[in-house]
């Protein structure tokens, strides 16, 4: 009898500690949680009540003769304040093995050169990379079509105007 007791026991502290254990897990998951926001916030912000925040500032662009902005994306804060003129380097200077890789109507459009540094109009980089769409039946509509094939954008002087290569977007079917 007492050995049954023993067991019984035994049996009764396993499940006390497993307890235990689930209970300490648990709490320093949730203390974990609640901390996460703080400590993976980008600089400037805070999830902490109290704390005074920063928000990013909005950036700034130069601004062509036509009134368009134009620079790089890696300071704007959001899509939304992304250049007019989003700053690419030509693909045009594909070898001809890279050119074998895009569908044949993108293909035509390359040209000899590239490598150089220019703007790509930020309405036909969207265009190009399905961020224009507005509701998920075009997005839908996107991913059976659009996304499929390779894209070639203009690039542009910050002029906005003068062409001076092509930019190419590779779509989900491409072999590259």
């Amino acid at each position: 009898m007492k050995m049954n007791g023993i067991k019984h026991l035994s049996a009764r502290t396993g499940l006390v500690v497993a307890a235990a254990g689930i209970l300490v897990v648990g709490c320093g998951a949730g203390a974990f949680a609640a901390a996460a926001p703080a400590l993976f916030a980008p600089a400037g912000l805070s999830a902490d009540p109290g704390v005074a925040t920063v928000p990013i500032p909005k950036p700034t662009y130069e601004v062509n003769a036509n009134g368009l902005t134009y620079g790089s994306v890696k300071t704007s804060d959001s899509p939304a304040n992304e250049p007019d003129l989003i700053a690419v380097v030509t693909t045009n200077d594909l070898t001809t093995a890279d050119v074998s890789r895009l569908s044949e109507a993108a293909a035509a459009k390359i040209e000899t050169g590239g490598g150089t540094p220019g703007y790509v109009l930020k309405k036909d980089l969207a265009e190009a990379d399905g961020s224009n769409v507005k509701n998920p039946a075009e997005a839908v509509k996107w991913m059976e079509g659009g996304a499929k094939i390779d894209h070639v954008v203009p690039v542009y002087k910050s002029d906005g105007v003068t062409q001076i290569g092509q930019f190419v977007v590779y779509g989900s079917d491409s072999t590259g």
